[in-house]
């Protein structure tokens, strides 16, 4: 009897992981989410939020009523390097990227410039790249959180 029941037990339990990994929820990491209309592909992390990488620059927006798109980081294997304000997306899918909650390059990063239309740079968003020497900021910038350099 106990045999039966911890074997029934271990069988619900596996349905519920295979359910969760096959309905594309994230549980496990990263799920690939479709395209833009530009053609970037979708990622699907955790169940809230779709990400972008274009260039190096990963954008993300939430998955459902989004109204627009954050600079969420910055991914390179390069040593150092600098990020142009041409690198960094304005808009995707006709959604404006409104703010850059992280370009953070894990001490990789010596200048940054951000364009024009991005209004806003959370609280923290360059807190650690003490590689970081210039950064030009944009005429557009209304809001500078606590904490970002």
């Amino acid at each position: 009897m106990k045999k039966k029941l911890s074997v029934i037990i271990c069988a619900a339990i596996c349905a519920v992981f295979a359910l969760l990994c096959l309905s594309g929820c994230g549980f496990f990491g990263r799920v690939d989410y479709g395209e833009t209309a530009e053609g970037y592909k979708y990622s699907l992390f955790g169940t809230d939020e779709l990400y972008v990488s274009v260039n190096g620059v990963r954008y993300a927006r939430k998955q459902e009523n989004a109204e627009y798109f954050y600079v969420a980081g910055y991914v390179s294997e390069k040593e150092t390097y600098e990020i142009e304000a041409t690198e960094i997306l304005t808009e995707i899918d006709g959604l404006p990227v409104t703010y850059v909650a992280s370009l953070s390059g894990h001490n990789k990063v010596r200048s940054i410039t951000i364009p024009e239309g991005i209004t806003a740079i959370s609280s923290l968003a360059f807190m650690y790249d003490r590689a970081l020497e210039t950064i030009i900021l944009p005429e557009s910038l209304t809001s500078i959180g606590g904490g970002s350099f």
